[in-house]
């Protein structure tokens, strides 16, 4: 008697996002499934549509091109460092498995979804104050502000009545 034996080799399957939205200049924890258990070491690139965006290592935050699998892994992950952006945007993320060894050439792409941080409310007071007077401004925005803040640039229809300053709002 004669049987015979046919192992698949596991497949990249799905390409998801948590949160799948995010602001920019937040953070997104991408995970890459196989629909088996990888029965050996493979390595998977990863790129973006939008250069700007970044991969990093979920452990040690240091910047990533590609994440390996190793014999009996089923997923894993990295996370997705997304910039400060001007307009809501998405970016194709792209996992590419080169072939290597038995495993053939794939890829998958999943899309993460950055809205843009906007002016929210701004407020003056009080709104009316004698000259050589000051008076408080807060701006909000409307997400919290990424690494390193997000510069707000003030004017004044009358400069020689009111100075403004450029503030880093490093809040929300």
């Amino acid at each position: 008697i004669t049987q015979t034996l046919t192992l698949t080799l596991a497949s990249l399957s799905q390409l998801s996002f948590n949160p799948a939205s995010v602001s920019g200049g937040t953070n997104s924890t991408a995970t890459l499934t196989l629909d088996g258990q990888a029965t050996g070491p493979f390595i998977v690139n990863l790129t973006s549509s939008d250069p700007s965006f970044t991969f990093l290592d979920p452990t040690t935050l240091a910047p990533i091109t590609s994440i390996t699998f190793s014999q009996g892994d089923t997923a894993q992950q990295f996370i997705v460092k997304t910039p400060f952006k001007l307009a809501n945007t998405q970016a194709q993320i792209t996992a590419t498995r080169p072939a290597q060894g038995n495993y053939p050439n794939q890829s998958i792409t999943g899309t993460l979804f950055v809205s843009s941080q906007n002016l929210a409310t701004f407020t003056i007071d009080p709104i009316e104050v004698p000259g050589g007077g000051t008076s408080t401004g807060t701006v909000i925005i409307n997400a919290a502000a990424p690494d390193g803040g997000v510069v707000v640039n003030l004017s004044s229809s009358n400069a020689a009545a009111a100075q403004v300053p450029t503030v880093n709002a490093d809040g929300t």
